[in-house]
C-alpha cells in the first residue's frame, strides 16, 4: 500500500460506491476503504430505494452514470408509483429491494470495476499539509497518499447508538464508530455539529400475524428506475410484476400510545440523553404522539426485508425506546401481538459538518482537494446520499483531469437542488429530499431526467456512444408526440392536446397506431409536455430573468462590511456561506431582497465590465406591506411653490397627504422633499417627512435616495400635486400586487376623452398590449391615424392617459440608480421610458376618470373650483 493513488474514498455506503465508481470509471486508480466489505452498500434503515423527490434523483444518478438505479432495478421485489392520483412531475417511483441481494451485486460491481481497488481498514486521520490533503491513516498506523480524498462517513464520526438509557459506540448496529476522524477534521479547521437518526426494529415473519393486516400489493406493471434497460427479463428476483412480494399496513393504538405516554421518560430522546437534532420528515413513534397528542392511530408499514419474507421492517415504528418496551409496544399493534424481533430499535447520533463549509462542487473551502458526500453533510437517506457521492466523484475527477466541474443548477435536476440547498442554504435538521423543495418542479419530472441531462451527461463523458444514440432516438419520438398531441383533432373541436389539458390523461388516448407505438415511458413525457406547456413556459421565463444573477460573479475576498446600508445578518451569513454569484447570494436563508439589491449595486459600481442591473421583476408575494411615499419639490418650473399654494384653506401638499393616511390598506405616509419649507409645514400638521438630496431629477429618484428609511415591500408613489386622487384606485393597486402577475412597476392610466387633452403635451400618452403591459410613453398622441383629421384621432381610436401614480416593488427602486442614461427619457423628460430602456415591464390597469393635476395657475383654479363644488354638495348633502 505503498502506492499514491489518485483518489481515496474514505467508506463504502451509498455516496461511496458512487463517489469511487465515478472516479474509476474516468480512469483515476482509486482505492475505496470500507471498515466492512461484508457491508457495501448497506441498508441500514428501511430497503428501498426511491419515493417522492427520491425518486427523481434515483433516475438523474441514472443518466449521469450511477449505479443506483440499474441495481436497484435488478434487486427490487415490489415497485409503487407514488402521488399517482396527482400531476406527473410529482409522482414519485419506491422500489422495495431485497437489502442483501442489493449490497452483494454493488459489491460484486466494485470489485469488477477497472482502476478501483477496494480495502478494508480503519480512517483514523486526515493527512494534510499547507492546507492541502494528501492522504489518509489508518488504525494500523500505515500512511495512505492521494491527490484527493473523498470522504463519506456516513454516521461513524464519533457515532453513538442508543437503545433506551443504554448507549454504546457505534455508526450503526454492529459497526465501531470513528471518534479519530472527527478529531483530525477538527484540527485541520472544520466546523463540527451533531446530529440523530433512528431505525425500527427487524421482526421475524413467523411470528406476524398477516391474516388481520391490509395487503399492500404493488403495481401490476413493469416500472424501473434505469433508462437503459429494456425489460427486467434478466432480473433474478423479480422475472415479472406477477411476481412482487406484497407490503402490510396495520396501525397503532389507544394501548400503544398509554404505553409509549408512560415511558417515555426512557427514551434516550426524552431522557435529555440524545442533544443532536433529529429528522422532521421521519420521527420516532415517542415524537408522534407529542406533535400529534390528539392523534391515536399512526399508520405503521411493513416491509418485506428478504425476497423469502422471512425479515420484515417495521416502517413508521422507529423508536429508542429499551428494548422491554419495545417488545411490550408490539403486542399492543394487531398482527404484531405475537411477532419477535430479530433486531431491535435504537438511535444513533453522530457528527456532521456543516454543508456551507462546501463549494457547489462539495469541495471543502478550508481544506483543498476534500470532498464530502453523504450524512456527513447532514442529509438523510440513500437517494441523497448517492446523489452527492456521484457528484462528488465527478468533480473531484474532474479537477484532477483539468475539466469542466459538474454544477447542477436548480431547474435543471432535484440533484442540483440538494447541493444548492446544502451549500448555500445550510441546515439544522437531517436535510429529506421533497417535491416541495424544487421551485421548478414541472421542469424536472422523472420521465424526462434523460433528456434534460443527456447533454451535461456527454459533455462529461459519462455516457457510452449507444446510450447517447437510444437518448437521441428517444428525444426524437417524444417531440413527434407532442406534435402529433397538439395538431391532431379531438372530438368535440380543438386539439387533442387541448383535451388534455382540459380533461384527461394522455394514456387513455388510445386507436391511434402512430401514438401506440410510442413506448409508455415517451407517452407519458410527451403528455406532461403537452398538459403543462403554459406552465412550464412560465417556468423558463423565469429562470432566464433569474439567469442574469448567476452571471455575475462575487470576489471571494470581499469584504461584506464595506456595502453601505447592508443589514447586520446580511452581512454574517454571506461572510460565511462566500457566495460564488448573485444569484446564489439571493438563496441563503434569511437575506432579504433590499440586501440582494444593495449588493448587487455595489459589485456593478466596482466592476464596471458588469452590465447595468436588469429591473427586477416582482412575483407573488404572500402578504405585502404597503408605504405612500409622496415627492415634494417647492420649486416647480411652471407654478413655483403650488405645493403649499391654498386650496379651500389647506395648502395642496396637505389635501394629498390626508387621503394618502385615509387609505387603510397602506402603513406608512412619507412625504419626501428638498425643501425645509415643505419640511416645517408637513410636520406642523403631523406628518412625516424626510428630506433628500437637490439632485434628485425625478420623484422615483427622490424615493430611491429616501428608501432605507421607508417601510414596505412596495411603495405608492403619489404626486404632491394631485389632491384629489381616488382612494379606490389606491386600493386597486394593492389588490393587483396580490395577484400571481409578475411587474417591475403598476401604473394607472385612464381614457383620454376629449380631442383637446389628446394634444396637450402636460398630459402623457400610453400605449399598451392587450394584456395591459405599457408599450411606450409619450406626449405626442400615438398612434399618428394616417388619413385622419387630427382633430378627430380620439374619435377614432382609444387614446390613453397616464396618471402620475406608481406602485414600486422595492427592488426596483434598489435598480434606479444603477440604471444607463436613457435617450428617451431625456428626449421626452419621461422617467418611465428610462425604465422601459432598461427592460421594465410597466403593467397598467384602467382607471374610470382622471385626477385633477395641478401643473399651472389655471390648473391651480380649475382645482379651487371643483373642490368648491365638492364641498358645497357635501354640505348639501349633510
Amino acid at each position: 500500500m505503498e502506492k499514491r493513488w489518485a483518489v481515496i474514498v474514505v467508506g463504502a455506503g451509498h455516496a461511496g460506491c458512487e463517489a469511487a465508481a465515478a472516479c474509476a470509471g474516468k480512469g483515476l486508480e482509486t482505492l475505496l476503504i470500507s471498515d466492512s466489505w461484508d457491508r457495501v452498500a448497506h441498508m441500514a434503515c428501511n430497503p428501498s430505494i426511491g419515493g417522492l423527490g427520491k425518486g427523481h434523483m434515483v433516475r438523474e444518478l441514472d443518466v449521469l452514470g450511477g449505479l443506483m438505479a440499474e441495481n436497484a432495478d435488478h434487486s427490487a421485489i415490489q415497485y409503487r408509483l407514488l402521488n399517482r392520483s396527482r400531476g406527473s412531475a410529482v409522482r414519485g417511483l419506491r422500489a422495495q429491494c431485497d437489502r442483501y441481494h442489493y449490497s452483494r451485486r454493488m459489491g460484486k460491481i466494485l470489485m469488477g470495476r477497472p482502476h478501483l481497488f477496494p480495502y478494508q481498514a480503519r480512517v483514523t486521520e486526515l493527512c494534510t499539509a499547507g492546507g492541502r490533503v494528501r492522504g489518509v491513516r489508518t488504525s494500523l498506523g500505515e500512511e495512505l497518499l492521494a491527490r484527493v480524498v473523498i470522504l463519506t462517513a456516513g454516521t461513524f464520526l464519533r457515532g453513538q447508538l442508543h437503545c433506551g438509557k443504554e448507549r454504546w459506540p457505534g455508526g450503526r448496529l454492529g459497526d465501531d464508530a470513528g471518534d479519530g476522524l472527527s478529531l483530525s477534521l477538527l484540527r485541520n479547521g472544520l466546523e463540527l455539529g451533531r446530529m440523530k437518526t433512528g431505525t425500527s426494529a427487524r421482526l421475524l415473519g413467523r411470528g406476524i400475524d398477516f391474516s388481520s393486516l391490509e395487503r399492500q400489493e404493488g403495481d401490476g406493471e413493469r416500472l424501473r428506475f434505469s433508462f437503459w434497460e429494456s425489460d427486467r427479463a434478466d432480473s433474478p428476483l423479480l422475472p415479472s410484476p406477477a411476481d412482487q412480494v406484497p407490503c402490510h399496513v396495520t396501525r397503532t393504538t389507544e394501548a400503544s400510545r398509554e404505553l409509549v405516554e408512560l415511558n417515555r421518560n426512557r427514551s434516550s430522546l426524552y431522557s435529555g440523553q440524545i442533544t443532536g437534532r433529529g429528522p422532521r420528515y421521519c420521527p420516532s413513534i415517542e415524537d408522534k404522539y407529542v406533535r400529534f397528542p390528539d392523534r391515536v392511530e399512526h399508520r405503521i408499514f411493513l416491509e418485506p426485508e428478504t425476497l423469502s419474507g422471512e425479515e420484515w421492517y417495521v416502517n413508521g415504528l422507529s423508536t429508542s425506546l429499551p428494548l422491554d418496551v419495545q417488545r411490550a409496544l408490539l403486542a399492543t399493534i394487531p398482527g404484531l401481538e405475537r411477532a419477535r424481533i430479530l433486531r431491535p430499535a435504537y438511535a444513533v447520533e453522530y457528527d456532521y459538518s456543516p454543508p456551507t463549509q462546501l463549494l457547489p462542487t462539495l469541495e471543502s473551502r478550508i481544506v483543498e482537494n476534500l470532498f464530502c458526500a453523504g450524512q456527513i453533510n447532514g442529509t438523510s437517506g440513500y437517494e441523497e446520499a448517492a446523489v452527492q457521492g456521484l457528484l462528488a466523484g465527478i468533480n473531484a475527477a474532474e479537477k484532477l483531469l483539468g475539466g469542466e466541474p459538474l454544477v447542477l443548477q436548480r431547474h435543471e435536476a432535484y440533484a442540483g437542488v440538494l447541493v444548492d440547498d446544502l451549500v448555500t442554504r445550510g441546515i439544522d435538521e437531517p436535510y429529506r429530499m421533497l417535491t416541495g423543495r424544487a421551485e421548478h418542479r414541472l421542469l424536472l419530472n422523472a420521465d424526462g431526467a434523460d433528456l434534460r441531462l443527456g447533454e451535461i451527461a456527454r459533455r462529461h463523458g459519462l455516457l457510452s456512444p449507444e446510450r447517447l444514440e437510444r437518448l437521441e432516438r428517444k428525444r426524437e419520438r417524444v417531440d413527434w408526440g407532442v406534435a402529433w398531441l397538439e395538431s391532431t383533432a379531438a372530438e368535440g373541436g380543438g386539439t387533442l392536446g387541448d383535451s388534455l389539458r382540459c380533461h384527461g390523461d394522455a394514456m387513455e388516448i388510445a386507436g391511434h397506431g402512430e401514438w401506440d407505438e410510442l413506448g409508455e415511458e415517451e407517452r407519458r413525457e410527451a403528455a406532461h409536455r403537452v398538459a403543462y406547456a403554459g406552465y412550464r413556459e412560465l417556468e423558463r421565463r423565469q429562470v432566464e430573468k433569474l439567469r442574469a444573477l448567476e452571471a455575475v460573479p462575487i470576489p471571494q475576498d470581499l469584504d461584506y462590511g464595506q456595502i453601505p446600508n447592508l443589514s447586520r445578518e446580511a452581512c454574517q451569513r454571506w461572510s460565511v456561506v462566500r457566495p460564488l454569484s448573485l444569484g446564489q447570494a439571493g438563496r441563503v436563508g434569511g437575506v432579504g431582497s433590499v440586501d440582494l439589491h444593495l449588493l448587487e449595486i455595489f459589485l456593478r459600481r466596482r466592476d464596471k465590465t458588469l452590465a447595468p442591473a436588469p429591473l427586477a421583476p416582482h412575483f407573488f408575494t404572500v402578504n405585502p406591506s404597503f408605504s405612500i411615499a409622496i415627492p415634494a419639490r417647492l420649486a416647480s418650473s411652471r407654478l413655483p411653490g403650488k405645493l403649499l399654494a391654498d386650496l379651500g384653506g389647506k395648502p395642496v401638499l396637505r389635501h394629498v397627504w390626508e387621503r394618502a393616511v385615509a387609505v387603510s390598506a397602506v402603513g406608512r405616509v412619507y412625504v419626501l422633499t428638498d425643501s425645509e419649507e415643505i419640511r416645517t409645514a408637513v410636520e406642523s400638521w403631523g406628518g412625516t417627512c424626510s428630506m433628500t438630496p437637490s439632485t434628485c431629477a425625478s420623484g422615483s429618484e427622490r424615493i430611491a435616495a429616501a428608501l432605507p428609511r421607508l417601510e414596505g415591500d412596495f411603495i405608492i408613489n403619489i404626486q404632491g400635486d394631485e389632491p384629489f386622487f381616488s382612494k379606490d384606485l389606491i386600493d386597486c393597486l394593492v389588490r393587483r400586487t396580490r395577484e400571481k402577475v409578475d411587474f417591475s412597476l403598476l401604473t394607472p392610466v385612464f381614457p383620454l376623452s376629449n380631442g383637446e387633452s389628446l394634444f396637450d403635451p402636460s398630459v402623457v400618452k400610453v400605449v399598451r398590449c392587450h394584456d395591459g403591459r405599457a408599450l411606450y410613453f409619450s406626449r405626442q398622441p400615438i398612434p399618428y391615424l394616417r388619413g385622419v383629421e387630427p382633430a378627430q384621432w380620439h374619435r377614432h381610436h382609444s387614446y390613453l392617459g397616464h396618471m402620475g401614480i406608481y406602485c414600486y416593488p422595492r427592488a426596483v427602486l434598489e435598480s434606479l440608480s444603477s440604471l444607463p442614461a436613457s435617450p428617451l427619457s431625456d428626449g421626452e423628460c419621461l422617467e418611465q421610458l428610462r425604465l422601459l430602456e432598461a427592460g421594465a415591464t410597466i403593467q397598467t390597469i384602467l382607471a374610470e376618470e382622471q385626477t385633477i393635476s395641478i401643473d399651472t395657475a389655471e390648473d391651480l383654479e380649475r382645482a379651487r373650483e371643483f373642490y368648491a363644488r365638492l364641498r358645497n354638495g357635501n354640505a348639501a348633502e349633510g
